[in-house]
């Protein structure tokens, strides 16, 4: 049996899928369609229970909490896709670059990494986020930022373990440049660690997303947000207990799926998965 299949065996993976795949189809559908306007106010309709009309019921201005949902779920996944891509793409490069040259670059660059990472993520995103406009993007670049440093981290690890092995040094006696040695011999052997660590940022992000949205530093009013709709049912818990129950439990089911799907990577990627 081969190891995928293994995996596949493992219960946690398998229901880790289902959830991801959940949220992936709700953020889809949320971007063509949603069965009411999730933006327009009903007064007339406003903190309605679930029924047939309303799956989820209605929220304090009468929009449907069901339709706020489904958009709101295209906002996470868009963002921190985004940002798992930024922080990726840059961190490998520095990381990469410090690791294998080493010296006063090495120094410099760790000396700014530990300096940012002295700061919890998500007060260095709010920092960030008073400078930049309250959108979709320029959440994704403050958590981007916010996460470029355990990226460089990781990778330069990785790097300071391989670069002085023997295909490595094989590469620069043969005249290959010190580009092509790291792109072709030295970053390839980063995506094991790279893979795992960008699994847990995905659900890290969509965790900061909601408490950036929550605290009101995130994608501003109107556009739908979990963290954000959360951030409004706060006053009508026990009036409307509805409002604050199905965007907590989006926010839930992504975060279990992520994590149990990060599980299941960890174990494909481990050695001594061969030996179960």
């Amino acid at each position: 049996m081969s190891k995928f299949k293994r995996i596949l065996r493992r219960p946690n993976a398998v229901i880790g899928i289902i959830l991801i795949a959940i949220v992936l189809l709700a953020a889809a559908v949320g971007q063509i369609w949603t069965p009411h306007n999730p933006v327009i106010a009903a007064m007339s309709e406003r903190l309605k229970p679930p029924s047939l009309q309303y799956l989820l019921g209605t929220d304090e201005f009468g929009r449907d909490i069901f339709s706020r949902v489904l958009v709101a779920a295209g906002v996470s996944v868009m963002v921190s896709f985004g940002t798992v891509l930024m922080a990726v793409s840059i961190g490998t490069i520095l990381g990469a670059v410090a690791g294998f040259v080493g010296g006063v670059v090495d120094h410099l660059t760790m000396l700014v990494t530990d300096a940012l990472m002295a700061f919890p993520g998500i007060l260095l995103a709010l920092g960030i986020m008073a400078i930049l406009e309250p959108d979709p993007t320029g959440v994704i670049l403050a958590l981007g930022m916010a996460y470029i440093p355990n990226v460089v981290r990781v990778v330069r690890g990785q790097v300071l373990s391989i670069r002085e092995r023997e295909y490595v040094e094989a590469s620069k006696v043969i005249g290959n440049g010190p580009l092509y040695t790291v792109l072709v011999h030295v970053i390839p052997n980063c995506i094991s660690p790279l893979t795992v660590l960008a699994t847990s940022m995905f659900g890290s992000a969509i965790l900061a997303e909601s408490a950036l949205s929550f605290l009101g530093a995130g994608v501003a009013p109107p556009t739908p947000t979990w963290g954000g709709m959360l951030a409004e049912s706060r006053a009508y818990m026990e009036q409307a207990p509805w409002f604050c129950i199905f965007p907590g439990l989006a926010i839930t089911i992504a975060l279990l799926g992520i994590n149990l799907f990060g599980d299941a990577l960890r174990d494909w990627f481990d050695p001594r998965m061969n030996q179960l």
